[in-house]
């Protein structure tokens, strides 16, 4: 009865890592069984020894089938997992691959020619990325569905339950797995492709972006000498980037105040930038304004 609850408490726990050790406990506890059968026929042991012999036989053989059964489930489980997650790096590809081809279209409608040209580079190198990505979720794919019905058919094997249909079942799931197999060979010669086509390409994009590049820094350097040298002209002739008036400080000059008076018409020709009182006075006794009042 021990032993029997010992071997009803072990199958409820996940015996496929022991796979191996419990497959040797029961061809161990087969062996003992026909050692005790022969010494039996001789009369060198008891029905009862032969009857705990075959007692612990069976005892290994339930715990083989547990581990059996358990690394069906864990092969079986593999499979789904790598396919789950097979389907969300392919999720993500597909966003990084969009928000690069958006950024392309932006640069294109800008007439960025060096930002669309960078975008397309980045575009390209994601893609190709993506390929890779998917080849390789394909073959780890292939190599869990071997594993899945390698293990479905040692456990057929070993429980006797190989029929036709089990069979039949195990080489259409390696079938399946043949064909993942040559998809990632697919996606793989695409990548390579692609990246073969991308590298011809690169160097003289990558040389295009960098004229493109320098000749914007030089024209923005040009417009900045050109502000510069706007600035002096107009410093010189006194006037702001409207054309209006400017004082000797710089500040525009406002229209209006007292141009009817010889004080009034003097101040005004000080602030315009007249510095002599003289010179400032004898302009404003000339003043049309002055000479009318």
């Amino acid at each position: 009865m021990a032993t029997l609850a010992r071997v009803a408490a072990e199958s409820f726990k996940d015996n496929s890592a022991r796979l191996g050790e419990l497959k040797a406990a029961y061809e161990a506890a087969t062996r003992a069984v026909e050692d005790l059968r022969a010494k039996h026929a001789q009369g060198l042991v008891t029905g009862e020894q032969v009857a705990a012999g075959v007692l612990k036989q069976a005892a290994a053989q339930k715990l083989y089938a547990d581990a059996l059964r358990d690394s069906v489930t864990a092969a079986e489980v593999h499979e789904r997992v790598l396919a789950r997650a097979a389907v969300g790096r392919a999720a993500e590809s597909d966003l990084n691959t969009g928000a690069a081809r958006t950024t392309l279209e932006l640069a294109k409608a800008r007439d960025d020619d060096a930002g669309a040209s960078r975008a397309q580079i980045n575009l390209t190198n994601l893609e190709i990325a993506a390929k890779r990505e998917a080849a390789q979720a394909l073959r780890d794919e292939a190599a869990a569905m071997r594993e899945t019905a390698t293990a479905r058919e040692r456990e057929a094997l070993a429980t006797g339950a190989l029929t036709t249909e089990k069979k039949e079942e195990i080489a259409a799931l390696r079938a399946s797995a043949d064909l993942k197999d040559f998809d990632a060979k697919k996606a793989d010669l695409l990548a390579q492709r692609q990246a073969a086509l991308a590298a011809a390409t690169q160097s003289s994009t990558e040389s295009i972006v960098n004229a493109l590049e320098k000749r914007v820094a030089a024209q923005e350097r040009l417009n900045a000498v050109n502000e510069r040298a706007d600035a002096l002209e107009r410093k010189r002739l006194g006037v702001d980037k409207e054309g209006f008036a400017t004082d000797k400080n710089g500040p525009r000059i406002v229209a209006g105040g007292d141009l009817t008076s010889l004080t009034g018409i003097a101040a005004f020709l000080k602030s315009a930038g007249v510095e002599d009182d003289a010179t400032a006075k004898r302009i404003a006794l000339e003043s049309p304004t002055r000479k009318a009042t």
